[in-house]
């Protein structure tokens, strides 16, 4: 689970969640300690509260405290209806932008 919220992180943002996942590593321990969204919001990166807390939960340290594929995909952010409205309107934004 820890490789999916890593990949969900970059596709989310952009970049890496961390340089390395040791208590050497800043990020990691802003993760670790549950900070993910105070962390986001110095790099100025906007997400869902319902986004940071899925990526949040999954990126637990402790592999026993992390989100099972079950609860990922009954996730609220996972089942968003509105989501979907969202990216059919940027989808039709950019194709009137031609």
């Amino acid at each position: 689970m820890w490789s999916l919220g890593v990949i969900l992180f970059i596709l989310l943002t952009g970049y890496p969640p961390v340089e390395a996942a040791t208590a050497l590593d800043p990020r990691f321990r802003m993760i670790r300690d549950g900070q993910l969204g105070a962390m986001l919001k110095e790099w100025e990166v906007l997400l869902s509260h319902d986004a940071v807390d899925l990526i949040q939960r999954i990126l637990k340290v402790n592999p026993y405290e992390r989100l099972s594929i079950d609860d990922v995909l009954s996730h609220p952010w996972m089942r968003d209806t509105d989501l979907n409205q969202e990216q059919e309107i940027t989808e039709g934004e950019s194709k009137n932008a031609m």
